[in-house]
């Protein structure tokens, strides 16, 4: 079963340029919101309120969180988990990428040791983002080594493609996948599927407003057609996620996305590819059902019969990885 490895934002996926580029449009909302609820944090420095007031959402949320690392290092982490288990999903998974970010910038690589995969690995992202804008793709094997081993491994590589799009640019997709650091062809999870979610979500390249790639409803599938085969498997895990997010900006109701992920999973021509891409309608499913089982089965009905199990089963497995408790 393939693992579930954040899967998407309501407002952005949860990606980065040479310079980290910014979060998707509807990121930076999304930061504005998390913003909003995490007023009561001990607001910036007051000396120079016009340089504040050029900051992003995004920006100010990241020197409010930098400013608890620097007062409580030891408890910032265990306020973001408290604060970030009352925010919607979508806000808490963005807010644990500026936490990745903040923890690579105090502590480099032994950093890695606090981040945990609550709220969709974010800060496994973040963190992955910032490394590789820092040191580049020739440094890529060092981080993986970093992360052997549990709980890290699979969550750091999926990071890991995260940032090597980011830094190398849309336009270099198939140059990001063969630098994965331990892609098997044909697989599903780690750094093959963050590069496909980079790709279809633009998520860590904040300072340009990363943006979702155009969606043409006479080629849903997108380059996950044309893409070498090996690749394919994660890029149609992938697919879901992108229909989802842009339906969604297009007004569309929680039932109709994923009633219509249904039907383009299943117009897949691929037996196997199909139900990988039901597999990724699941892992869609779980975090925008708030990991509650009676509403991820209800969302997975949705499907046809064809794909529903399939949907329910690794739905249910991201529940698993979660470790959701009561």
């Amino acid at each position: 079963m393939a693992q579930h490895l954040c899967h998407a934002d309501e407002d952005g996926l949860v990606s980065m340029h040479i310079s980290i580029r910014g979060l998707v449009a509807v990121g930076i909302l999304v930061a504005l919101g998390v913003f909003l609820v995490l007023r009561a944090l001990p607001s910036l420095s007051q000396a120079a309120p016009a340089a504040q007031a050029e900051l992003s959402a995004y920006q100010v949320l990241e020197r409010q969180w930098e400013d608890a690392f620097d007062r409580s290092p030891d408890g910032a982490y265990a306020e973001f988990l408290r604060i970030g288990r009352t925010l919607e999903y979508k806000d808490a998974h963005t807010l644990s990428h500026i936490i990745g970010e903040i923890l690579y910038n105090r502590s480099g690589l032994a950093g890695l040791s606090v981040c945990t995969p609550h709220f969709g690995f974010g800060c496994y992202h973040g963190f992955a983002g910032k490394f590789v804008e820092e040191r580049g793709v020739g440094a890529v094997n060092e981080f993986v080594t970093a992360c052997k081993g549990p709980p890290h491994d699979s969550y750091c590589e999926h990071g890991i493609g995260h940032g090597l799009l980011a830094y190398l640019g849309d336009s270099k997709l198939t140059e990001a996948l063969q630098l994965c650091p331990s892609g098997r062809s044909g697989s599903v999870g780690g750094c093959y599927n963050g590069v496909f979610m980079e790709y279809f979500v633009n998520n860590l390249r904040r300072e340009s407003g990363g943006s979702v790639r155009p969606l043409d409803s006479a080629l849903p599938e997108g380059s996950c057609s044309t893409i070498s085969e090996k690749f394919r498997p994660a890029c149609y895990y992938e697919l879901p996620a992108w229909w989802r997010l842009s339906w969604f900006l297009s007004g569309a109701t929680f039932d109709e996305q994923f009633k219509k992920i249904g039907q383009w999973c299943a117009a897949v021509a691929d037996a196997h590819l199909r139900a990988i891409c039901f597999q990724g309608a699941g892992a869609q499913v779980a975090p925008f059902s708030e990991y509650d089982t009676a509403r991820i089965q209800k969302t997975c009905s949705l499907m046809p019969t064809s794909g529903s199990d399939v949907c329910l089963a690794e739905a249910l497995n991201a529940v698993a990885q979660m470790n959701i408790g009561p």
